[in-house]
């Protein structure tokens, strides 16, 4: 019989994959960061550590940049990193000749909110686009300080909020699809039955292509 340890070992393995999240941003955990050639292999060439509970594991590897964010609400605000962050990475987005491997510890609350922050200001996503987006491909949870600073980012940066923080959860959010899409069947119906009485076609086109999650905007494709 496995021991807690070998379980909680095998956990961690499961949990172990780098995302990629747009062709240059990759997001993970601190485990994979240990995985040199996994990290070569999908071409890697910087290391976004925003963990300070995660050591770098392969100096002169690959160019590394430390956050060193505290985790549980012990630091005093993720937002401090974010225009470092954002700086970097806007460097390779232009460049066109790397890769950058976002994590922290277990890359579900600390490093995903960072590349929240990437995805809103390089490329141009709400909050509730870019959760979305992440959320697609990774399943990533904020801690509630984390989501009360990347909501305040948001307003800061677009002067308005798409997401609030209480319904900044995976399964508030897909809560919060499912009845916006429920709602939208709805509308298309009392439409269709109206165009019906009319003899007028129907304009809103079928709704087969529909995804859970917001389509990542043009602007981001780059």
């Amino acid at each position: 019989m496995a021991t807690i340890k070998e379980m909680l070992a095998a956990k961690m393995a499961k949990r172990g994959q780098i995302d990629e999240i747009l062709p240059y941003i990759f997001l993970g955990n601190g485990y994979s960061a240990s995985k040199l050639e996994e990290l070569k292999a999908k071409g890697i060439t910087h290391i976004m550590n925003v963990a300070d509970d995660v050591k770098n594991f392969h100096p002169g590897k690959f160019t590394y940049i430390n956050l060193s964010v505290a985790d549980f609400g012990a630091d005093k605000g993720i937002s401090r990193v974010f225009p470092q962050a954002i700086a970097e990475a806007k460097k390779l987005e232009e460049g066109k000749k790397g890769k950058v491997y976002v994590h922290c510890a277990a890359g579900m609350n600390r490093s995903p909110t960072v590349v929240l922050a990437l995805l809103m200001a390089l490329h141009g996503m709400t909050l509730r686009e870019a959760y979305g987006h992440v959320l697609s491909r990774r399943r990533i949870c904020p801690f509630k300080d984390n989501r009360k600073e990347i909501v305040k980012y948001e307003k800061e940066f677009t002067g308005k909020n798409t997401l609030d923080v209480d319904s900044f959860t995976p399964s508030k959010f897909r809560a919060l699809l499912k009845e916006e899409k429920r709602k939208n069947k709805k509308q298309e119906g009392s439409s269709s039955a109206s165009q019906a009485s009319t003899g007028q076609p129907s304009q809103n086109g079928s709704r087969d292509n529909h995804t859970d999650f917001p389509p990542l905007p043009s602007s981001s494709a780059s």
